[in-house]
């Protein structure tokens, strides 16, 4: 069996769910290729390119336009509402690389990113089914949230240029009318609504791939205390802050706890925090989970998950994206909660303090247990590669399908 991927290889919250299902697919024989707009994760797959096309180049240089850090930066609200803009604007040549891309490769399914939704449109056009990723939450988000009405009303505009379904987003991300795959479990969700046809699979930590971390980056193990709570603190591959970050070392410091601060490019500046710190770009997460006992964190989709699956509590400072999703998931779970969350962008070094405090001391890290061995229990890599060979031979219904005309 052939199955495509189609992702986003920039970002590794994006990334780490299509490899757990790639590395299952492969396990069971299919053959799987990926596709990408941005640069492929570095894994063994069969990489598709479309780079002879006159338009790719023009698609890229915008792309790189807004997504450079200093333009993240500078409002990241903003920024996401631009990139949907300048994924409206190259739709179109969007639905027909895509399509380029499935008459080359003739996958028997394909598996896609669920922000991607031009990539669908062209899925839909191919007659192929398709699945859609979700590397977060979004598909447990309230219908529209977050998602400007201008931007839905395009998006609807642009699936019914191509004839395609009636579009269902949820936050920034569009169901599949074949399947949406979440990697989470109801221990976490509970009875939030969601599309039809989305299955909750299990987690997507990359275990084996990533035992290597210590050693590749480095980190200094043996620094760790062995008498004080190990609060660490970590802000993912989207944005950094320093303010926020002397506030987090206060806070830990007054807690008697150490700190563990994977700060990226913020760490020279940070170099400071005081000899029991631990400040680096980088940190071999998985590993220093296994020791913490506070994980301040904004809360996207890759953290929490690891978060959870190693049993560790939050402190949630959501920012964007998916963030300010989960930190409502994680705060409407009540007396369950794996965590607290404050708001990043006013807390004081006193909110902070209580709140890694109330962490170190409350149900917090029991409730996160809690959820943690449902994530264990059940591998979302070996379960979203059955939902996926599940749908090939799918049949899709023949409205919406157009001939390709190559310009």
């Amino acid at each position: 069996m052939r199955v495509l991927l189609i992702g986003l290889g920039s970002l590794r919250g994006h990334v780490q769910p299509m490899i757990a299902l790639a590395d299952h697919l492969q396990t069971r024989g299919c053959e799987v290729a990926w596709w990408s707009m941005d640069p492929a994760p570095d894994v063994q797959l069969t990489k598709m390119s479309v780079d002879d096309d006159p338009r790719v180049a023009t698609i890229r240089t915008a792309i790189r336009g807004l997504t450079a850090p200093e333009v993240r930066a500078h409002s990241l609200r903003k920024h996401a509402i631009e990139l949907n803009r300048l994924m409206l604007r190259y739709f179109d040549d969007y639905v027909r690389l895509t399509r380029l891309v499935i008459r080359s490769f003739r996958p028997d399914v394909v598996a896609v990113d669920g922000v991607l939704s031009s990539r669908m449109v062209g899925c839909h056009l191919e007659g192929v089914p398709f699945a859609a990723i979700g590397t977060g939450l979004h598909y447990y988000a309230p219908p529209d949230l977050d998602f400007p009405s201008f931007l839905l009303e395009e998006h609807r505009a642009a699936f019914q240029r191509h004839g395609a379904w009636e579009p269902d987003f949820r936050e920034w991300y569009c169901a599949s009318p074949y399947s949406n795959i979440v990697f989470s479990t109801e221990a976490l969700v509970g009875a939030l609504p969601c599309p039809p046809r989305t299955h909750l699979v299990g987690h997507a930590v990359l275990l084996e791939r990533r035992a290597e971390e210590t050693r590749t980056l480095g980190f200094p193990l043996e620094r760790l205390s062995t008498t004080k709570p190990i609060v660490y603190a970590a802000f993912g591959s989207i944005h950094d802050d320093i303010s926020l970050a002397r506030i987090i070392a206060e806070a830990t410091k007054q807690n008697g706890a150490q700190l563990v601060l994977a700060a990226g490019r913020s760490a020279a500046e940070l170099r400071d925090l005081g000899d029991d710190a631990i400040v680096v770009e980088n940190a071999p997460q998985l590993d220093v989970l296994r020791r913490a006992r506070v994980f301040v964190t904004h809360g996207g989709a890759n953290s929490l998950m690891e978060a959870l699956y190693m049993g560790v509590p939050l402190v949630m400072t959501p920012l964007c994206t998916d963030q300010p999703l989960n930190g409502f998931i994680v705060r409407s779970l009540g007396a369950r909660s794996p965590g607290v969350v404050v708001d990043p962008e006013s807390v004081t070094l006193e909110e902070m303090r209580k709140a890694i405090h109330d962490v170190l001391v409350g149900p917090y890290r029991a409730n996160a247990e809690s959820i943690g061995a449902t994530y264990r229990a059940r591998d979302g890599g070996a379960n979203a590669a059955r939902l996926v060979m599940d749908l090939a031979g799918t049949k899709l219904p023949p409205q919406g399908r157009t001939a390709l005309t190559i310009e």
